[in-house]
């Protein structure tokens, strides 16, 4: 597959990620089991739900943001082989993402 394909495959998955983000930032999604931040402490509280939903999506908008620069700027700035270029795209997403959790997983101790 060539470097091209990879490129428009991790820019994507930011975008996706910034496209997810969004609905809980603005805090349009109810307690629910499917999507956002689903543990007992915040599907039975309204009131926690909607706080944490909101840090969560900041922290993978900012996530998705960060995932799209790295994809392109190593795209262009590297001559990396691609699967190296697919490689280093897929651990930054996974560790963004990663973060993204557990910080939102410690903002929740909060309440």
């Amino acid at each position: 597959m060539a470097k091209q394909n990879f490129l428009y495959l991790w820019l994507g998955t930011g975008l996706l990620i910034i496209l997810i983000a969004i609905p809980l930032i603005l805090r349009r999604i109810p307690p629910n089991g499917f999507y956002g931040v689903r543990v007992p402490k915040t599907l039975n509280n309204p009131d926690i739900w909607y706080p944490v939903n909101h840090f969560c999506g900041w922290t993978l908008l900012w996530s998705g943001i960060i995932a799209s620069i790295v994809s392109v700027a190593l795209f262009f700035v590297t001559e990396f082989a691609v699967e190296a270029y697919s490689n280093i795209c897929a651990i930054v997403v996974c560790s963004l993402l990663v973060i993204s959790c557990i910080s939102s997983l410690v903002y929740l101790r909060r309440f």
